[in-house]
Formats: C-alpha cells, structure tokens, sequence
C-alpha cells in the first residue's frame, strides 16, 4: 500500500478514503528478526535463476497439515520459533492456538517479494525491486532502482505500531511516519506488542481502536 500511494496508483487512490496499517512495514533495515536475516543472506535469487522456483513457502497439504499437527503437541517451540521471526517476547501471542494458525499459515508468496525483502535489507532506502544495472536501465530508466516517494501521500493514514515489533523496528516505523509530510498521519503505539501479536496476540485490544478509526 506503501508503494501504491506513493506511486499515485489511481485504482487504489479511486477507493481509499483513509489507511490503516497495522505493524506497518516500508523500510526494514533495522529489523531484527533471526530467521528474516537468515533468509536475507539465503541468495533467494538462485531459487528462481538455477531451479525456476517462483513460489516461496506455497499452501499445500504437508507443511498445513503437518505445522497444525506438531504445533498441537509441541506449542512451546512453536512459540519459540514465532518469537525468532516476529516477537521478543511471544508470550503474549496466543500460542494455544498455534495448532490452528499453522494450518492457514504459511499461505504463501512470491519468490521475488522475497528477494526484495532480502534486497531492502541491505539498503537504508524504501525502493523498488533492483533487477541489475542492465534490467535497471530497460525498465526504470537509470541504473539503480528509484526510491518510493513517501511524501507523495496525501490520504488520512493510520500507523498501529509495537514496540517490539521485531520486522516494523520502531526506529523504521518512525522514519516512515516522519517522511510522510503531506499525509494526516495517526500514530497509534502499544507496548509489549510484537508483529505477529497484531494477529493473534492474547490481548486484541488494539481492535477497538481499529473499529472508531474506521467509524469516525
């Protein structure tokens, strides 16, 4: 959504009247997630350069069926290993439901949003896909990929935020607040909240105010 608004995507623009972004993520250089670094150094590039693999971590009968099965009898490491992607303190998820989740996620993306991911990682800048200084040049015009030009929203944006967000650090989500300088933004912050909490913590009362947001 980032990138749309930014880009001045017209069919978005046509149907948004106000934007709320929970865990809101455009840059990630300070993300401090163990296994999200570990995928960053993972050359996920040759996935789809030597094997021809577009899809990364695809919905299919084994990984649902068997996450689902091994989270209901080992929901502690479940736990612990949410807590490496997303959470400093995972307690506050509700991991007694784990058994549940891991039989809807993962669902699956692309191979080359992964890649970006892997590519934003590396650079303090919130910029589009870098496909090479040659692919640059044929696509975009000029050898390096263009940053995303956040000033360029103008809608009524609202930021939920953790603050042990461990994929939205805190210091990233700030920068994106403060680079939106023509957009309403709200800030809505939570302690003791964490990326994955937003979607299956314990305490959801960040929802409430989700609800008057969109009722105002």
């Amino acid at each position: 959504m980032f990138a749309a608004l930014s880009d001045g995507n017209p069919v978005v623009l046509k149907h948004l009247k106000k934007f709320l972004a929970v865990g809101p993520v455009a840059y990630v250089y300070h993300q401090s997630s163990t296994v999200m670094a570990l995928l960053a150094d993972a050359k996920l590039q040759y996935l789809l350069d030597i094997f021809n693999i577009n899809e990364f971590l695809g919905e299919n009968w084994l990984i649902t069926n068997f996450g689902s099965a091994f989270c209901a009898l080992f929901g502690k490491l479940c736990d612990d290993f949410v807590a490496a992607i997303a959470d400093m303190d995972a307690s506050r998820d509700n991991y007694e439901r784990y058994d549940v989740v891991a039989g809807h996620d993962p669902s699956g993306t692309s191979v080359l949003n992964m890649v970006h991911w892997e590519q934003l990682t590396f650079v303090d800048n919130f910029q589009k896909y870098d496909y090479g200084t040659d692919e640059n040049m044929k696509i975009y015009g000029q050898p390096t990929p263009p940053l995303y030009n956040l000033g360029n929203i103008t809608h009524e944006v609202h930021l939920f935020a953790g603050d042990e967000d461990m994929l939205a650090d805190p210091t990233d989500v700030q920068r994106l607040k403060d680079e939106m300088v023509n957009a309403t933004v709200h800030f809505h912050e939570y302690s003791k909240v964490g990326h994955i909490t937003f979607l299956w913590g314990v305490d959801m009362n960040y929802v409430s105010d989700m609800i008057e947001v969109l009722r105002s």
